[in-house]
């Protein structure tokens, strides 16, 4: 199972020091590498996310290399185009499955 989303507003520390999670909306059966790669395109403060990257690499649960590229070159401009999220993309046009896609190399979620 994986979050989809993790953010700072979405974890709660509770009374007996476990941590919870909050904001499931993004949550769905995925491999175990998605959370990482959701970091890795999510436009929270660095601060937040490159600890939990590295924690995730420590523990094997990271993406690989070619997994990253395949996501940013396929998945993005895929998403962006035919998804109901709120998508951002800027500085280049792409096209995905030969209509114009947004325009863009980052994304926000």
């Amino acid at each position: 199972m994986t979050h989809g989303g993790l953010s700072p507003r979405n974890l709660k520390l509770c009374p007996d020091g476990t941590i919870g999670f909050m904001d499931l909306h993004s949550s769905f059966v995925g491999p175990i590498w998605w959370e990482y790669y959701a970091l890795h395109v999510s436009y929270e403060d660095h601060m937040f996310t490159e600890p939990l990257k590295k924690a995730m690499i420590r523990y094997g649960i990271s993406a690989s290399n070619k997994i990253m590229f395949e996501l940013d070159n396929k998945f993005r401009p895929w998403f962006a185009t035919y998804s109901g999220a709120l998508a951002r993309y800027e500085n280049e046009e792409i096209e995905v499955g030969g209509e114009a896609g947004l325009k863009g190399d980052s994304m926000v979620l």
